[in-house]
């Protein structure tokens, strides 16, 4: 059964994840790998942190989106963006966390 909703509900559902996602993912491959590249080398271990915990954002946010469009028939592509933005992420994770285990 879908749940009767107004475009402006679906726009608004469609602009949070994208500003959530590109924030969490801006930070996934600016600050941390910044932070990997020109922090304090002897608290490395630190930066893999931040890295897991801005990855696990950015999953939670993906799980918030799956969850709110669960009974949306039509989604207007929010749920494939939400899929790329966390494959995206996750890709970047690992290259982060690759560059620390090579450091240590």
């Amino acid at each position: 059964m879908e749940i009767p909703i107004g475009k402006k509900f679906i726009s608004c559902l469609k602009k949070f994840p994208q500003l959530s996602f590109k924030f969490l993912d801006t930070q996934l491959k600016s600050s941390i790998k910044n932070l990997v590249d020109n922090g304090n080398q002897n608290s490395i271990s630190d930066s893999g942190v931040a890295c897991l915990c801005v990855y696990a954002c950015i999953h939670g946010a993906y799980l918030n989106v799956r969850i709110n469009l669960k009974d949306i028939e039509n989604d207007q592509g929010i749920m494939k963006e939400a899929i790329e933005i966390l494959k995206k992420s996750e890709i970047e994770k690992e290259k982060i966390l690759r560059l620390i285990d090579q450091k240590i």
